[in-house]
């Protein structure tokens, strides 16, 4: 199974903050799969607001994201992410 990933920009002038970081969680908590958020060095899972907050995500980083398990049916379509 080919392993998806996708590199996101933030856009947020404040970048990933507490209710983008609790919204981002509630959505990635939604799906039965495990959503990693991968900046640098750092990972968290998308279903951790803590976690999310523990990147110190500002405006204008790159993050690269992937389902550390694949979705049966995804809801888009992968290249409108």
């Amino acid at each position: 199974m080919a392993k998806i990933e996708r590199e996101i920009t933030i856009l947020n002038k404040l970048g990933l903050h507490a209710r983008a970081a609790t919204k981002l969680a509630v959505l990635a908590n939604a799906f039965d799969a495990n959503i990693i958020l991968i900046q640098g060095q750092k990972q968290a899972s998308a279903a951790s607001v803590l976690g999310l907050l523990m990147l110190e995500t500002g405006m204008g980083k790159k993050s690269v994201w992937s389902p550390m398990a694949q979705m049966q049916n995804p809801p888009w379509k992968p290249s409108v992410i």
